[in-house]
């Protein structure tokens, strides 16, 4: 459903500014825009990259998160 594919995107994206995850915020802004004009196919395509954005950064809080309990 690409109506929810633009909701997702934009709560992701103001989620990734909140914490600083640049790349994850751009490329949601980049969902949520081309979800906005319908284009379900690009979206498709620019999935598997903000699933690895989304992954880098999960990563980089869960770094953050181990250095503050020592």
């Amino acid at each position: 459903d690409i109506k929810e594919a633009e909701k997702g995107a934009h709560s992701l994206k103001s989620s990734a500014a909140n914490i600083g995850a640049e790349q994850l915020r751009t490329l949601a802004a980049s969902m949520e825009h081309l979800a906005a004009e319908g284009e379900a196919t690009a979206c498709s395509d620019l999935l598997a990259e903000l699933e690895d954005a989304y992954a880098q950064a999960r990563a980089a809080l869960e770094e953050i998160d181990k250095g503050s309990n020592q």
